[in-house]
This record gives C-alpha cells, structure tokens and sequence, in this order.
C-alpha cells in the first residue's frame, strides 16, 4: 500500500512532516516499510529471518544500513553482504562465530529514491 501526496490536486494544505523533515510518500508490502523525503532521501525497514531480503521498494542509490537481533538473552551479532538497490544479504552469527538463524533480524536501508 502507498500513500502520495499530491499538492497539484489540493489533497493537502502542507506536507506532513516527521522530525522536522518533510515526507513525499511512504508505504509498506510484504518485504517492509518505506519512507520517501522532499529532499530526495529514501529509508526502508524490515524484519526478516531468511538471508536474503529484497528491498520494499527500490533505491536510485544507496549510503548506509543498519542492522539488529531480536533479543534471546545470547550473545548474536549480524553481518551483511551485497548491498544493493534492491536487496541486501543478512547473516546472523554466535559469539562463538558459528552460524544462527533462528531469531528475526531487523534492517534500516538508507539512500535516495530522486
């Protein structure tokens, strides 16, 4: 689903606004959420639990992403491949360097979508 906003049509007095910043657009489907700026910057969340993950909607280019476990009490960190504009790969790691999956990895992809 995606909500655009559109001033030619007299759908809103002023942009709406979120930490100071106007939004253009923002939507979610089944890979996550996004958030389209006035300013031309683009940030996607998702949770996950497979490796790779595809984008909720596609990135013109990309600058950072960050990334968390869900909380079980054991020490867990997360590594990430292939970063591109429409997807990233997402590996969940033991302190003892062994592989896990089991636990919902959440992402924030952040870039420009003009």
């Amino acid at each position: 689903m995606s909500r655009t906003l559109d001033r030619s049509q007299g759908k809103f007095e002023a942009m709406p606004v979120s930490d100071g910043a106007p939004i253009v657009e923002s939507g979610s489907n089944a890979d996550g959420e996004w958030t389209r700026w006035a300013d031309g910057g683009l940030e996607c969340t998702s949770n996950t639990t497979s490796v790779s993950r595809t984008h909720p909607i596609v990135f013109v280019s990309l600058i950072s992403v960050s990334t968390a476990i869900g909380n079980d009490n054991l020490p867990r960190f997360v590594t990430y491949d292939n970063f591109t504009t429409t997807g990233i790969e997402l590996r969940q790691w033991k302190s003892n360097g062994t592989g896990a999956s089991e636990n919902d990895v959440s992402y924030v992809a952040k870039g420009t979508w003009k």
